[in-house]
């Protein structure tokens, strides 16, 4: 028999520094591989930017989110300012004074202070290591169509080499490279 349940709605509560519309949706069928109009499985999910500045009517129904957001948004301000260890410890006293998620900053101040270093260095970490990914593959993809162009180049030079006769040993030492290799070029080419 049927079991009736709530309807779900799914929420997301988007916070990070990149520019983001205050409200979209998020499809689960946009990451499928194939597309289609009646995908047998789907799920939406809400994004509400709650950044300072945005979605105000959300936050004036939830104390907690608007306080959160400008926690949020002090802790960016002075991280500009100061270095991060500063920057948090600075926002933490003054959220406090401004009774802003005061009882529990009171309650976990160290546990906030260590959490919010711990994400942002992470976060920092993750920039560092995702840009030095992206140059080093664009390097090994520079020195890899360096390296087969130099190497289809070399195979047209054995190819003609071998076309007007020179000795597969010759050829090697000519472009600088294994008797195998030209070997292997002319067998393609069936030169050999």
């Amino acid at each position: 028999r049927l079991v009736k349940i709530p309807e779900p709605r799914f929420v997301v509560f988007y916070n990070g520094a990149e520019e983001y519309p205050e409200v979209s949706e998020l499809k689960l069928s946009d990451a499928y591989i194939t597309k289609s109009d009646d995908p047998q499985l789907e799920l939406k999910v809400k994004v509400y930017n709650v950044n300072y500045g945005k979605n105000k009517e959300l936050k004036e129904n939830c104390k907690v989110l608007a306080e959160y957001a400008a926690y949020v948004a002090k802790v960016r301000e002075y991280s500009k300012k100061y270095e991060l260890e500063d920057a948090v410890e600075k926002t933490v006293t003054e959220c406090i004074e401004e009774n802003i998620l005061k009882d529990f900053l009171i309650q976990n101040r160290a546990e906030v202070i260590a959490m919010n270093l711990y994400e942002y260095n992470k976060e920092e970490e993750e920039k560092k290591i995702r840009k030095a990914e992206y140059e080093m593959g664009w390097e090994e993809g520079r020195e890899e169509g360096v390296g087969l162009g130099e190497a289809r180049e070399r195979m047209k030079t054995s190819r003609k080499l071998a076309s007007i006769g020179m000795s597969i040993s010759d050829i090697a030492k000519f472009i600088e490279c294994s008797e195998s290799e030209v070997e292997g070029w002319l067998r393609e080419s069936a030169i050999v």
